[in-house]
């Protein structure tokens, strides 16, 4: 996603289950995948379904599929 300023960015779920806002940099995409190249550790969930409706602090449910 970009925000108003042409930032990409991506949900995260936090560690009380909340929407955290994180901007990255993107790196090489192909098809549906892109390399994030910064802006992640690399154990956060990012918000996959959804993200586009989600606002930042925000409760988050997991879903594992």
């Amino acid at each position: 996603q970009q925000d108003v300023t042409g930032q990409d960015f991506v949900f995260v779920v936090g560690s009380e289950g909340t929407a955290e806002k994180r901007v990255v940099e993107l790196g090489v995409g192909s098809g549906d995948q892109v390399l994030v190249e910064r802006g992640l550790a690399w154990n956060e969930q990012v918000v996959e379904k959804g993200a586009s409706r989600i606002v930042a602090g925000e409760q988050v449910r997991i879903i594992e599929q």
